[in-house]
């Protein structure tokens, strides 16, 4: 087995709208890009938040982004807390994101991923995520023997059972609901799965901020 081999918490963002942003920014004059500078500068900002840790890589290609970190219990608050950072910076430049967070054995380098943590995080993205939430691995939860009732950890439970990446409470509340305001703005005249994306982040912001009236949600509750 390579020495490099060892169990990791990985967690697999993917940047909604991606085709439409290189879309729009290879249409037209280099100089006019708007996404391209974007997204540079928050993975500049992941890569530079990932070095407060021991072994942490971030990695980003085409519209995914990948965290990895070697496991220790002790470390679960903060990739959660990096992963919320990284779905706040994204939010508040009108980009959403969802993926999977779990954990496994890993391997990477400059040029290559070999990765069961990854391919698991993957599976969650693709299959329980659907909307702008990072869904945390059942498995990892019972690992650690939380399902996030600690209050220090930034997770809440859905509805539906997934536990996922409370990124909103980690943000002001001022900034939180002008980030979900600007980038749902005519969110009913959207494309019904970008409708459905869109309003679930409405939902979420009327959870975390019960004294706005302007929705009701039953859909969250304690983690």
């Amino acid at each position: 087995m390579h020495n490099g081999l060892g169990y990791h918490y990985v967690a697999f963002l993917d940047i909604l709208g991606f085709s439409g942003m290189v879309e729009r920014d290879c249409s037209g004059p280099t100089k006019d890009a708007v996404y391209l500078p974007k997204l540079l500068g928050v993975h500049k900002a992941a890569f530079e938040y990932a070095s407060k840790f021991a072994g942490a890589k971030v990695t980003q290609f085409s519209d995914s982004i990948i965290l990895a970190l070697p496991y220790s219990a002790d470390e679960f608050a903060g990739v959660v807390d990096h992963v919320a950072i990284l779905q706040q910076t994204l939010l508040q430049d009108g980009i959403l994101s969802r993926g999977g967070l779990s954990y496994g054995k890993h391997y990477s380098d400059e040029e290559f991923i070999f990765s069961d943590a990854l391919i698991r995080a993957y599976k969650i993205e693709r299959d329980r995520a659907i909307f702008p939430r990072v869904v945390v691995d059942d498995d990892l939860l019972d690992l650690l023997s939380t399902s996030g009732s600690d209050p220090q950890l930034a997770l809440i439970r859905e509805a539906d059972g997934a536990c996922f990446v409370d990124y909103l409470r980690k943000m002001t509340p001022d900034v939180a609901r002008t980030a979900v305001s600007e980038t749902t703005a005519n969110w009913q005249k959207t494309p019904v799965r970008v409708r459905e994306k869109m309003r679930w982040l409405r939902d979420y912001a009327a959870y975390t901020f019960p004294r706005d009236d302007e929705f009701q949600s039953e859909r969250f509750m304690p983690a």
